[in-house]
């Protein structure tokens, strides 16, 4: 039966078959997203946002200097080794 085929006719089989095999829809599904949280507001009203984020501020510094090893130790024995694994708060 082969042999009374063409080769133009085997491509084409070839070709339909690649064809029919292989993936098409190349779409990816993308991950599903959450609304971003709210800016907290607690019920202090001296308690701003901004005052919030001073301290933030402030404290994501001291937590810098004390993971790259700029901050004394207790009774000023010199200063603390660095952090190896230390994350910033957010």
């Amino acid at each position: 039966m082969l042999a009374s085929l063409t080769s133009s006719t085997i491509l084409a089989i070839l070709f339909v078959a690649a064809a029919a095999t292989s993936p098409t829809d190349n779409a990816t599904t993308a991950a599903p997203t959450r609304k971003p949280w709210p800016k907290p507001n607690c019920g202090n009203p001296s308690m701003t946002n901004s005052l919030r984020n001073l301290f933030l501020n402030m404290h994501n510094n001291f937590r810098g200097r004390l993971a790259r090893g700029q901050t004394e130790r207790s009774a000023g024995w010199g200063i603390a080794p660095p952090a190896t694994l230390m994350y910033r708060m957010v």
